[in-house]
Formats: structure tokens, C-alpha cells, sequence
């Protein structure tokens, strides 16, 4: 007999726990009001948060209380105005990249604090990135204590009455250009550094005229008018600047002008009256001053007490280095006046002249003095020099 056996292979058993949940006696408790306890606040950010400051769209405007402002589009002005008035401290202006444009008989672009020439009240501000076109009066006018960076002041035109930019004492102004102005192109008070700025075609007055203890470094000045391209006070230094072209038949106009106790140093100079004009005590070292002819038409012209060294002066028209009194005169090439005149003229005594080369004939002079009075290295020539290995000697070429 068979005997049949369940397979357990087969069977399935599937056990379904079931879910328990036990309450605590917190859970049954009361949550507090469902009620909101008030409206909801706002979430968005205000106009006056997300631009919080003054807009101007219109000329003119006068700014009257401290705070931020900014220009909405180029803004021209109107005749007999000046565009933005600033009569308050503590303003932050900003043009955006748009332009103030100058009507015809216009005044100033932005005239802070009523202060037109002198700007007195208007100290210790910044100025970056300004354009300022076809105005009137000033372009830029500041007092104490101002940084004026990247700025260019344009097309015064003839008659046009006040200066590029006017700063006071204690300024520093970079990077900038100012051209065709009515006046004078840049004038600065006293203590105050320009560097790499440009001052050209300012029709009645100088292209730079600054006051005592100024710092001047890599600037130009070209086709300016009276008294000079680059004209500064007493105890100024200027460095590697290039200053060209300041004829006018009328006025005796030179390329640098200088006080007393001055530092000129790597200039150039060209095209001018006297290239450079000092003076007493005064430092003219590795400067070049070629090509000056127009009415005093001299490369180098110094004071008392001066030294002039490493400088070329070529083919200036009445002559190359001019001193007057206890002068040091050395290492100098001056050669190619135009007019016979002597290329080192001593007008004085007690200088010291030696090593220096000159043009054949063409050498010291000045109202009947002689060597007696001043010391002169003896006149070489290069076969001679060769010969004589005078250190101290003065040689034609």
C-alpha cells in the first residue's frame, strides 16, 4: 500500500502581525488657538532699500542735505546756471557714466558749496571717473584736502573764463586731462602731488600753475599760453615730464617755470621760450631742453647757487645753459646755437664750468667776465682731451 506525504516545499504560510498604537496622554491634550496672531508682515524689500539714494534727472539741482545721489541720463544744462549745486557736507554723487553737457553761457558742472574759485568749504572729497564738457566757468573746483582721479575737463573754449580744475592745498590729483581750456588748464595751491595727468591748448593761461611744495611726476604740457607750460612755486620737484610747444610771439612763455630751491630732474623740454626757467638754488639734473627758439629762446636758464648736470641743450637759438652767480656746471652737452650766442653763458662769478661739451668757438660769456672770476676746466679738444686725460675739462666736438 502507498503511503502519500504532504511536500512542506509546497505550502506557504504568510503571518500578518497586526498594528498596535498606544496613546500617550500628551497627544490628547489641547495645541494652543489655531487663530494667526496678526497680518503677515511684508517679506519684499522697499524702493528706498533696494536704492537708497537721491535720484537727479533734471538741471538744475541743488543738493541741500547730506546723503547719496546719483544721475539718472545725460543732463544738459541752461544758460546762466550751474548744473549740480552742492550746499551740504558729506555727499556722495555719483554720474553713473552719464554726462553734464554745457549749454551755450553755462556755468559750472558741479559747483560745491558756493565756492567758485577758491572752493574753500568744499575740502577733503573724492573725485573719480568726472567728464566735464563745454562749460564757462570752472570745470572742476575744489578746496583743501581733495584726491581728483581720472578725470577729464574739456572745451572751455576761447571765451571760456575759468580754469580746467582749481584745488587747493594739500590735493592730489592722478591720471587726468584737461584740454582746451579758457584759462589756466590745472591750478593747485600748496603741498599737493600730480602724477600722469595732461594739460594742453588752454588758451589764456599756463597749463599747470601750482604753489610751493608740489610733487609733479610724469605730466605733460603742450601748446599752452602765459607765463608757461609748467609753472610752480618754491621747494617743488618735478620728475620725467614732458612740456612742448608754448609759443606765443606776444609773451615770453617758457616750458618749466620755477621758484626758488626746486628739483627738476629727467624732464624734457621743447619748442618753448627758455626750456626751463629757475630760480635761485636749484637742482637741473638729466634734463634735455632742445629746439627752443621763440624770444628768449634758451635751452637751460638758472638763478644763484644752482647746478646743472647730465642735461643735453642742443640747438636752442640763443643759447644752450645760462647761470648767473656761484653756479656748478658740469657733465652738460650744449651744442647748435642757433645765433652765435655762447652754449654755456656764465652772467655771473664764482661758478664752477667743467667737463662739459660744447660747440666748437661757442662758449662761456657774459657782460665782459672772465675766467678770473670763475672756475673754468680748460677747453679741450677730443685730440687733446685724448692727450691730456683732463678729467676736468671742458671739449669741443
Amino acid at each position: 500500500m502507498k503511503t502519500r506525504r504532504s511536500s512542506l516545499n509546497s505550502i506557504i504560510l504568510i503571518f500578518i502581525a497586526p498594528l498596535v498604537y498606544v496613546f500617550n496622554a500628551s497627544d490628547i491634550l489641547a495645541q494652543g488657538s489655531l487663530t494667526p496672531p496678526g497680518a503677515p508682515s511684508p517679506t519684499m524689500k522697499t524702493l528706498s532699500q533696494i536704492e537708497p539714494r537721491t535720484p537727479i534727472s533734471t538741471l538744475p539741482y541743488t543738493i541741500s542735505s547730506s546723503g547719496s545721489y546719483y544721475v539718472t541720463a545725460n543732463l544738459t544744462g541752461s544758460a546762466g546756471n550751474n548744473g549740480i549745486i552742492v550746499n551740504a557736507d558729506n555727499v556722495d554723487l555719483d554720474l553713473q557714466g552719464f554726462s553734464l553737457i554745457g549749454a551755450p553761457s553755462s556755468g559750472n558742472g558741479i559747483y560745491v558749496n558756493g565756492q567758485h574759485l577758491n572752493g574753500t568749504n568744499a575740502n577733503y572729497g573724492q573725485i573719480d571717473d568726472l567728464r566735464v564738457f563745454n562749460y564757462t566757468n570752472g570745470g572742476i573746483v575744489v578746496g583743501n584736502g581733495n584726491n581728483i582721479v581720472n578725470c577729464i575737463v574739456y572745451n572751455n573754449g576761447t571765451t571760456g573764463t575759468g580754469n580746467g580744475i582749481t584745488a587747493g592745498d594739500m590735493c592730489e590729483l592722478k591720471d587726468s586731462k584737461v584740454i582746451a581750456s579758457g584759462a589756466t588748464g590745472i591750478a593747485m595751491g600748496n603741498y599737493g602731488v600730480i602724477a600722469d595727468c595732461l594739460s594742453v591748448s588752454n588758451f589764456y593761461g599756463a597749463g599747470f600753475q601750482l604753489g610751493d611744495d608740489n610733487t609733479v611726476v610724469n605730466c605733460t604740457a603742450a601748446h599752452n599760453f602765459y607765463p608757461g607750460g609748467l609753472v610752480v612755486g618754491n621747494n617743488c620737484t618735478l620728475i620725467g615730464c614732458t612740456v612742448s610747444s608754448q609759443e606765443q610771439n606776444l609773451y615770453i612763455t617758457h616750458g618749466i617755470v620755477t621758484a626758488n630751491n626746486c628739483t627738476i630732474k629727467n624732464c624734457t623740454t621743447d619748442f618753448n621760450d627758455a626750456g626751463i626757467y629757475t630760480g635761485d638754488s636749484c637742482n637741473v639734473i638729466e634734463c634735455t631742453a632742445n629746439d627752443n627758439s621763440i624770444n628768449a629762446g634758451t635751452g637751460i636758464v638758472v638763478g644763484n647757487f644752482c647746478k646743472v648736470r647730465g642735461c643735453v641743450a642742443n640747438n636752442n637759438e640763443y643759447g644752450g645753459i645760462s647761470t648767473i652767480n656761484a653756479c656748478y656746471v658740469a657733465d652738460n652737452l650744449a651744442i647748435g646755437t642757433l645765433l652765435a650766442s655762447p652754449d654755456i653763458y656764465n652772467n655771473g662769478t664764482n661758478s664752477v664750468v667743467v667737463n662739459n661739451m660744447i660747440e666748437t668757438n661757442f662758449f662761456f660769456g657774459g657782460n665782459g667776465n672772465s675766467k678770473t672770476a670763475n672756475a673754468y676746466g680748460t677747453i679741450e679738444t677730443i685730440g687733446t682731451l685724448n692727450t691730456d686725460k683732463n678729467p676736468q675739462g671742458n671739449y669741443t666736438h
